[in-house]
C-alpha cells in the first residue's frame, strides 16, 4: 500500500490570525470562509497557538465574555501539536484521534506551511482511517492470537484477498504470508 503523505493532502495558504485579534473578527472570518479553526502566529509568523470554534464556544460564548473585547491570546489553545509534511496521513489521523482534535498545523524548519484536517484525510483516502484503526487493533493482539483472517488489500502485493493475515506488522495475502 502506497503511503499518502500529509503534504499531499494538506491545505496550503492557510488563513492565520494574531493573538491581539478580537474573537468577533476571528469568528467572522471563520463564518465567511467556512473554516473551523485558525493557527495563531506572532509578528515573525511563528506558530504560537490555534483558535477553534470549540475554543470560542467554550471559552467566550459559554463564559459570557464579549467577543468584541476578548482577544485570541486569552482563548487560543497552546501548546500546539504539529506534524511534518513528510509524515504519513495515518500518523496524522492517529494524532488527531489521540489528541481529540480535528486539525493539525503542518510545519517545516521554516515554519507553518499548511494545515491538515480530518476532512482532508477522509477525502484523500476514505478507507485510510479504518485501515489505521484495524492495524492498531491488530498490533494490540498478542501474536499467538494473530491467526484471524480478514478481507481487504494485501499491504505487500496490493491484491485483494479474502484471507489476509497479520504478519511482520502488515496485513498479507496467502501468497505473501
Amino acid at each position: 500500500m502506497a503511503l499518502v503523505k500529509v503534504g499531499d493532502v494538506m491545505h496550503r495558504g492557510v488563513l492565520v490570525c494574531h493573538k491581539g485579534t478580537s474573537i468577533r473578527e476571528v469568528a467572522n472570518v471563520m463564518r465567511r470562509t467556512g473554516i473551523g479553526g485558525m493557527p495563531v502566529v506572532n509578528e515573525k509568523h511563528k506558530l504560537t497557538g490555534i483558535i477553534t470554534e470549540g475554543d470560542i464556544i467554550s471559552k467566550v460564548v459559554a463564559a459570557g465574555k464579549d467577543p468584541a473585547k476578548t482577544t485570541v491570546s486569552g482563548v487560543m489553545s497552546r501548546p500546539v501539536r504539529t506534524i511534518s509534511p513528510e509524515a504519513d496521513v495515518t500518523e496524522a489521523a492517529r494524532l488527531m484521534r489521540d489528541l481529540n482534535v480535528s486539525r493539525i498545523p503542518v510545519v517545516t524548519r521554516r515554519g507553518l506551511i499548511g494545515i491538515i484536517t480530518q476532512t482532508d484525510i477522509v477525502h484523500a483516502e476514505p478507507a485510510l482511517v479504518d485501515l489505521a484503526r484495524e492495524r492498531e487493533m491488530l498490533e494490540r493482539v498478542p501474536s499467538s492470537e494473530k491467526l484471524m483472517l480478514l478481507s481487504g488489500e494485501c499491504e505487500e502485493c496490493g491484491n485483494y484477498s479474502e484471507s489476509l493475515r497479520y504478519s511482520q506488522g502488515a496485513l498479507k495475502c496467502e501468497d505473501c504470508y
